[in-house]
Order: C-alpha cells, then structure tokens, then sequence
C-alpha cells in the first residue's frame, strides 16, 4: 500500500470519483480543511493520479519512517505481533532450564551416571537454579566408586557432565600403608586432577599446610579398599606477603659554616698531637694524611678538619610515604614468589607505628599445585 496526500478542493466529490472508478481508498483521515491522508493500492497508483489530474487536485506520496512502518506494521498484523513476543518468552524460560544432559568419559559406567543424575532430577525441563552441581557431584562419587573425578556445568541450556575413571594406582610396598598427597601450604583449592587415590576436597574448600588432600586408598569394583600411591594434582590460590615500614620524617642535613680542626704527627711507634679541636654536638670530619719525612724514620702529620653541622625533621606528605612503603612491601613479596606465576590479585593494609612511621603489608595472590607426597597415615 502506499501512502499519499491529496489537496484540492471539493474533497468529498473526490471520494465519490474513486467509488464509481473502482479505486480502494483505506485509512482516509482529514489532515486540514483542504487535504486529506489515504492509502492507495500500487495497482490503483496510476488511475487515482489520472483522476486526481483530471478534477485539479494534487496528489503527493508520502515516504513512511521506520517508526510509522513499523506502527502501521503492528496494527495491522497484531496476532504475528502477539506471536513474536510469546516466542521470545518462550526462549527467555528456556534459558533457565536444562533441555539436555551430555555425559562424556564415563564409558561403561554411563548408564549408571545417566540414572543416578535422573533419580536426582536433574532431567530435561528443570530449572537450573533448583540443582545443585556440588551434590551431584558428591553423589556421584560416592555411588560410583569407579569414577576418580566429576566436573558438572551448565553450557547454554545443556548439563555438562565429565567423568574421569579411576585408573589401577601403583601398590604401595608395605601392604596397608598409603601414600597420601598433603597440602604444602594455605589456599583455596581451584583445581583437582587425581589419577590415583580417593580426593578428599573439591574446587572451592579452603585447605592448611599439612592436610591431606588425596587418600591413597582406592575402592575396588567389588567394594574392598586397596592402598595405592596417590597421584595427581591439586591446584589452589595461594597468598605470600611482604611488610614494609617509611619514615613520615625526613632528616635534612645543613652545614652552619662553623669548622675546627685537629693536627698530629704521627710515627711507626707513636702520635703527637699538635692542636685539638673543638667538638661540636653534630659534625663532618674530612681526614687528611701527608708524608713530611721519608727517610730512615718516616713522619705523617695527620689533619681532620671538623665541619658542623644541624639535622632538621622535616615533616611529608602521608601518601608519600605510604607509597614508599608499599613498594619495598611489594619487592619483597616478590621475592617470595616462585619462578614463572602469575600474579592473580594483591591486597595493601597500612597501618601507623607511634605515628612516625608508615608500615604497609602486601599479600599477592596466585595459583600452583599444592599437592606434596606423605607416607604418613
């Protein structure tokens, strides 16, 4: 359909001319005393400006905006409208539910993993914040003694669930005696790769120096433990810190122009002393030794001139000794770090000593496998 205006006067003989010539006009509206707003068929285009020609009146098209288009478009197809917008509801909830569950690497044990994860619900058509990854995962564990790991995360709408299989360990030599992975030190455990044994934390515990973190135990297919050689790895976020402390004083040293001087002679054996200078409560001794005799018993005289001087406090700016401070703290801990890390994040505290001093602690943080070997139960 296109849209036109059309002036001139006599509009209503207008309207009656393109009833008895066949022409359809739709959506007429009255803009002004002499002009009128209409839509006319593109087959009838020609004709009603033939008509138009005929009787003097002026016909002008009129070139729709985006908006008027899409208005025009929405009264007139309202139910595709309606369609449209329950679509995209429709693809909103899908969003929030699971519509697919994708098992990889648990081989012969996939039919077990596909019904302990039905009969816990997590099923096609359920809503995604009413499972919980970390008791699947938990449950998975325990019902299936075969599986050494389980990762689950939602892609998109799909369950992802990745099994690694428990894998025959190394028997240890002394039957009944595990050989354990400990954690070397403090953190916050990221990642967990065992390749034998039976793990003991997850992704996000936090774990001590010290405590275990793979079992070296492993459950046979017949439900006995057996003791094996734990192996794998177990990363975590670990912290070091370094400390620092700057002076909130800086010490300025002036010289007063008032000088003193001592002089001596001075022997293999002994020291005369010539003149003896006045000390003053803060100073700058320049020392100066000249040969006077170089024969069988040679003499030095020795002179040490003594300038004073005043050392004055003067107080700076807090921020620039914070940030002094922060950069020793800083170097410091990075010393500590191990060769090659990345540096994940970093914490500053500062903190006043008797009000003279700044002290600022830095804590980085990064991540490495903790995992240590301990024979020990």
């Amino acid at each position: 359909m296109v849209t036109a205006i059309i002036r001139g006067l006599n509009l209503e003989k207008l309207l009656r001319e393109s009833q008895r010539a066949g022409i359809r006009l739709q959506q007429i509206s009255r803009m002004e005393p002499r002009a009128i707003r209409v839509r006319i068929s593109p087959l009838d285009r020609k004709e009603m400006e033939a008509l138009c020609q005929r009787f003097g009146w002026e016909i002008c098209p009129v070139k729709e905006g985006a908006i008027e288009r899409a208005v025009r478009f929405c009264r007139v197809r309202y139910m595709l409208l309606a369609g449209g917008v329950l679509c995209l509801m429709l693809v909103a909830a899908s969003t929030q539910m699971v519509l697919g569950v994708r098992v990889t690497g648990a081989q012969e044990y996939g039919g077990q993993v596909s019904g302990y994860l039905e009969r816990a619900g997590a099923r096609t058509g359920k809503l995604k914040r009413s499972l919980s990854l970390d008791a699947l995962r938990e449950g998975l564990l325990l019902h299936l003694p075969g599986l050494s790991h389980v990762s689950l995360r939602f892609s998109g709408s799909m369950l992802e669930v990745e099994c690694h299989l428990t894998r025959e360990g190394e028997q240890v030599v002394k039957q009944g005696t595990g050989n354990h992975l400990i954690a070397s030190q403090d953190g916050i455990v990221t990642k967990v790769a065992v390749d034998s044994g039976t793990p003991l934390v997850k992704v996000g515990d936090p774990v001590y120096a010290g405590q275990m973190l793979v079992r070296g135990e492993e459950r046979d297919r017949q439900g006995g433990i057996n003791p094996v050689m734990a192996q794998g790895r177990v990363n975590a976020r670990v912290w070091v810190q370094g400390s620092a402390k700057s002076g909130l004083y800086k010490e300025r040293v002036q010289e007063t122009g008032r000088t003193s001087r001592s002089v001596a002679i001075l022997t293999p054996w002994h020291s005369l002393t010539l003149r003896q200078a006045e000390p003053f409560e803060a100073q700058h001794e320049t020392v100066i030794t000249e040969k006077v005799i170089d024969l069988f018993v040679p003499l030095w005289r020795r002179t040490v001139i003594y300038e004073e001087i005043q050392v004055k406090r003067e107080l700076r700016s807090r921020t620039d000794a914070a940030s002094e401070a922060q950069g020793a703290a800083e170097s410091l801990a990075k010393k500590q770090l191990p060769a090659g890390v990345l540096i994940l994040d970093k914490w500053v505290e500062y903190s006043m000593i008797d009000n003279e001093f700044v002290c600022a602690s830095v804590v980085l943080e990064y991540e490495q496998d903790i995992a240590v070997r301990s024979g020990k139960e």
